[in-house]
């Protein structure tokens, strides 16, 4: 239930509780499904997409980043129109300053879970690897 509250603080329309429902399985159609975790294949997900709905993982893997784009193409010709992919982030002084000015205006809100001073990496790892994670886990240097 936590995490429920905070999504919703952070402007989600929807929290699906993994743990407690298979969305995938269900009825309902989705715009876009941003799987954190990585843990679904597309051929579960796409059941449950809109025409032209994104599957969106943080994580590549061989059919994001190169079957899906090799094989979208022939899906296209017979209206087949759902995306997968996955986000790739590369950092750069210009995109950090972007993040800065939209956290300074409020239009992102950055969720810290914990706060570890350079010492204690190991008990931030263990902290992480233990999944009590909600948000990002910080290293201070002092």
């Amino acid at each position: 239930k936590k995490n429920a509250q905070l999504l919703k603080s952070l402007g989600a329309d929807k929290f699906i509780d993994y743990a407690e429902y298979d969305f995938t399985k269900g009825k309902e159609l989705y715009d876009v499904v941003y799987d954190v975790a990585s843990n679904r294949k597309f051929c579960e997900v796409q059941r449950v997409l809109t025409p032209t709905g994104r599957y969106i993982t943080n994580i590549a893997s061989f059919n994001s980043a190169i079957a899906f784009p090799l094989v979208s193409p022939i899906l296209q010709v017979w209206g087949f129109s759902k995306v997968y992919t996955h986000v790739w982030v590369h950092s750069s002084g210009k995109d950090l300053r972007v993040l800065k000015e939209l956290i300074e205006y409020g239009k992102i809100k950055p969720v810290v879970s914990a706060t570890f001073p350079l010492k204690g990496a190991k008990f931030a790892h263990d902290f992480v690897e233990g999944r009590h994670s909600y948000g990002k886990v910080v290293l201070t240097v002092e």
